[in-house]
């Protein structure tokens, strides 16, 4: 669902029991996402289409959520003013309405919080790492002259 935090050289994802902000961020997202699905319900009613066959709810990394119904399937969005039309490719017209691009919206930001919380977190926890890495080294650095010595 998110993307891993880039760290130097290295990618990471912490799993979001790992800190109480992120738990939070992840269950906004879910419910965000929930609320989509049953957009697609009501849409697929309203344009007398069958959910998850012919009306698809998908997402996008650039785009977030939105529907998509075939090319053959188009005629039931033509001049109908609830929906507004994304692009039409060779797979089919992508399009959301306005309780989906809400949605969409607050599915973004609570992934770009998600996104800040974990990069916080992931830096703290390598933060401390290299406090501890770096304590060693000088300890081993006290040690090693008075047992050579």
């Amino acid at each position: 669902m998110f993307e891993p935090v880039r760290v130097g050289h290295c990618s990471t994802i912490c799993l979001n029991s790992f800190h109480h902000l992120l738990i939070g961020e992840k269950k906004h997202a879910k419910k965000t996402s929930s609320n989509c699905d049953d957009c697609c319900l009501q849409v697929a009613r309203d344009l007398g289409l069958e959910p998850n066959k012919v009306l698809k709810l998908e997402s996008s990394a650039q785009l977030g959520y939105f529907f998509r119904v075939t090319l053959k399937e188009e005629k039931a969005l033509r001049n109908n003013k609830n929906y507004i039309t994304i692009d039409t490719k060779t797979n089919g017209v992508r399009f959301h309405n306005k309780a989906v691009a809400e949605y969409n919206a607050d599915y973004l930001r609570a992934k770009e919080e998600y996104t800040e919380q974990q990069k916080s977190v992931v830096s703290e926890v390598v933060n401390i790492a290299g406090d501890l890495y770096t304590h060693n080294i000088i300890m081993y650095g006290v040690t090693l002259p008075t047992l050579v010595g």
